[in-house]
């Protein structure tokens, strides 16, 4: 495989198991929801909906956003 991407999908890794040494706190959700949300949103809309079917366009503005939102949640390339 590939090193680089062996050293960034571990470093995520090992990020989210260092998560588990500090406590949780509920200021935290809003964030959360909101990545959740994008993410499933450029996934959905915009990796699967715009690019496979074709089913809309939108401006450039747009697809940049739910493109960051999809290379953010390792959905793949486009």
């Amino acid at each position: 495989m590939n090193g680089v991407v062996v050293a960034f999908l571990g470093g995520f890794h090992i990020l989210a198991a260092a998560a588990f040494a500090f406590p949780f706190e509920l200021r935290y959700a809003p964030i959360m929801a909101g990545m959740y949300l994008w993410m499933g949103f450029a996934t959905t809309f915009y990796l699967h909906r715009c690019l496979t079917h074709r089913a809309f366009e939108t401006t450039a503005a747009i697809k940049a956003f739910f493109f960051l939102g999809s290379a953010i949640g390792q959905q793949g390339d486009p």
